[in-house]
């Protein structure tokens, strides 16, 4: 069986990735848009969004309206993303607190 192109780019990305149902807002430019966040690591978010991004766009993602990280568009394919945090590991981790620990 072969693999989708995310799910190969996602499977070369580090880190371990925590599943998580977090609602968050992705705003790209002047626009916002409510996503769902479904897995999260130290570098990185996959979000559902059903709204074609370019990749390689710069955006901020707003988490739970708790946190906010700013990230790249990385892949997306069938109304799923991969943004690619633009902040350290470590600055990640120290963000999500006891959360990152999972992660």
């Amino acid at each position: 069986m072969s693999e989708t192109t995310s799910e190969v780019l996602e499977n070369r990305r580090g880190g371990r990735r925590q599943p998580v149902l977090w609602k968050s807002v992705l705003t790209v430019g002047d626009y916002s848009f409510d996503c769902v966040m479904y897995n999260v690591s130290l570098q990185g978010a996959r979000v559902k969004l059903d709204l074609p991004l370019k990749e390689g766009a710069d955006a901020v993602l707003d988490i739970k309206n708790e946190w906010t990280v700013r990230a790249k568009v990385a892949w997306q394919e069938d109304g799923y993303m991969g943004l690619a945090f633009d902040a350290d590991a470590s600055d990640v981790k120290v963000m999500f607190g006891d959360i990152a620990a999972r992660f």
